[in-house]
């Protein structure tokens, strides 16, 4: 395992929510996490934030963007799961309640490097464990079309969709011999 990522398993160890760093096979560790902890009741949805924004980290690493790296990352991911949490909260009530308290938030499209692709996914459910799909671009460094992909993927979480499609992109990617993405 990554020293990085030990570290920060460790720190959550300490604090009686993680599994400290695996000692045998990866899927048992991260299936034992997945389980219900007695200190906390979020652990799980808490774990997979944290593995969410260890691999961010770590892809930032690898291609040279560390300016969205913060410094203190421990303390970091307790205020974003607690921020996290509290949202999914929010999001259960208002949808219990009828109100679902939509916003819509603009993003713009940022271009990677020149002679560079970018790939861009994105894979949601319903809710959890509810109907699910995803789908995602390739685009060039002016912006150009590459390719475009979508599929509707059942009954999933929201988690496995976003997974399976920026595997699916990796793959698309490959099989169109980018090698720079």
């Amino acid at each position: 395992m990554c020293p990085r990522a030990n570290a920060i398993w460790r720190f959550f160890a300490s604090l009686k929510l993680g599994k400290k760093g695996y000692t045998a096979d990866f899927r048992s560790w991260f299936l034992a996490n997945l389980k219900d902890n007695e200190q906390d009741e979020t652990w799980p949805t808490k774990y997979l934030i944290i593995l969410w924004y260890i691999w961010k980290w770590r892809n930032g690493a690898c291609f040279d963007r560390t300016a969205y790296i913060p410094h203190h990352k421990t303390h970091y991911l307790l205020e974003k799961c607690e921020e996290l949490i509290q949202a999914i909260h929010k999001d259960a009530q208002e949808s219990s309640n009828g109100d679902a308290g939509q916003s819509e938030i603009l993003i713009r499209w940022h271009s990677p490097p020149a002679g560079w692709t970018q790939l861009n996914t994105d894979g949601a459910s319903k809710g959890n464990l509810r109907r699910a799909g995803g789908g995602g671009v390739l685009r060039g460094d002016k912006g150009e079309w590459i390719c475009g992909f979508g599929e509707s993927m059942g009954v999933c979480m929201a988690m496995k969709a976003e997974i399976k499609e920026v595997l699916r992109g990796l793959k698309i990617a490959k099989s169109l011999d980018i090698s720079k993405l």
